[in-house]
């Protein structure tokens, strides 16, 4: 799952050694293309098409065609008793994707001629992104709700694993 592709981002990028950078890169695409296929599987009443996950920009597409806008969305269930439930959508942003996206370039073995500030520049580049697919990965909905005058259309889809 998404989880477990940020969950080995992170920890390459805690090893002090240069390969383990390139790992991190692939581990962090990995992130993006899985959260949004999981995003997608779950609007499977509303998709066109389920487009392949190495295809982000086209997974991209289709969330932006379901879902209309890109935003954080929150929405808090009060209960009888004073007990409330804070459901979160975070989608994966337009600047988590293009990172991603330009994380390809490191889909190769990293140039045996990169110097320390190049990979120290790299390093910096995939620890804001780890940070950014760490925000993406905190909601707790698949899908945003679908808001309209009269209340919410369509399926809510919460995800529960890992509250």
């Amino acid at each position: 799952d998404s989880e477990s592709y940020l969950n080995r981002a992170e920890q390459c990028l805690r090893e002090p050694g240069a390969e383990f950078l390139f790992y991190a890169a692939f581990e962090l695409r990995c992130f993006v293309e899985q959260r949004q296929h999981e995003l997608l599987s779950a609007q499977e009443r509303y998709r066109r098409s389920l487009p392949k996950k190495f295809e982000i920009g086209k997974q991209h597409l289709e969330l932006s065609r379901i879902f209309g806008r890109n935003e954080i969305q929150c929405i808090t269930s009060t209960f009888q008793y004073g007990w409330e439930i804070e459901f979160q959508y975070v989608p994966v942003s337009v600047s988590l994707r293009k990172r991603a996206q330009r994380l390809d370039q490191y889909r190769h073995a990293l140039p045996s001629d990169m110097d320390r500030s190049q990979l120290d520049s790299l390093r910096g580049y995939l620890e804001t992104t780890v940070n950014m697919a760490r925000e993406c990965a905190s909601g707790n909905m698949l899908s945003p709700a679908l808001l309209s005058a009269g209340g919410v259309i369509g399926d809510i889809q919460v995800h529960l694993a890992g509250c």
